[in-house]
């Protein structure tokens, strides 16, 4: 199956276009149409999801009203790229939306880009599909919704992070000094922060919500 997916030239969609083969389109690629790319995955890695993933794709194009099919490439028996094609929609899709549609269909998680324009936006999209999963993989499976945007709060700046882990670690012990301490009472203190900052650095709204947790 991996090399099928090399066979088909997924490996590399920058490199690749859908005329030379790497990616399958009905619709080329016109330049001033707009994508939406997702990458969607399942959970189960043991046997062949590529025909559901695929359903799911199309799924997703159809719900949301695309301008023809999506254009796809398999990576490995879990896990597949898709464009959805927006036309001239610059809207970005409602993530709520997206999460409620894998809750749904619970067979498979997403992430998504923003729209972008052209072959250009094709690729950056691309590129924030991948940012938003790494994030999804990066965080504990219980504190994780089904599908991640690249828009969501906070995804950009830790999809930046995360390409450093041992930096980024280093980054906040710089910041947090004894804060930052694997200990029960720094624990406790970063909880209280952190209801400082939720409550607008709020004396009250933050004692209220101490004494609830």
């Amino acid at each position: 199956m991996e090399q099928h997916a090399r066979q088909r030239g997924a490996q590399d969609p920058q490199r690749r276009s859908p005329a030379r083969g790497g990616l399958r389109s009905r619709n080329g690629l016109p330049a001033g149409q707009f994508h939406i790319a997702a990458i969607i995955w399942s959970p189960d890695s043991s046997t062949d999801q590529l025909r559901t993933l695929e359903g799911r794709a199309r799924s997703l194009a159809v719900r949301w009203n695309s301008c023809g099919p999506p254009i796809v490439t398999a990576i490995n028996r879990a896990t597949l790229w898709a464009w959805i094609p927006r036309g001239r929609n610059t809207e970005a899709i409602g993530m709520a939306d997206v999460r409620r549609f894998a809750e749904e269909a619970g067979d498979c998680r997403i992430a998504l880009g923003l729209p972008g324009r052209g072959t250009a936006g094709f690729r950056r999209s691309h590129a924030q599909a991948q940012a938003a999963r790494s994030v999804a993989l990066a965080s504990p499976d219980d504190q994780t919704p089904p599908a991640v945007g690249f828009g969501d709060q906070g995804v950009a700046i830790v999809s930046m992070l995360a390409k450093d882990v041992d930096e980024t670690r280093q980054w906040v012990r710089d910041v947090l000094g004894q804060l930052a301490v694997a200990n029960e009472h720094a624990a406790t203190l970063r909880e209280t922060m952190r209801f400082f900052f939720r409550t607008g650095e709020n004396y009250a709204r933050t004692a209220e919500l101490i004494e609830r947790s």
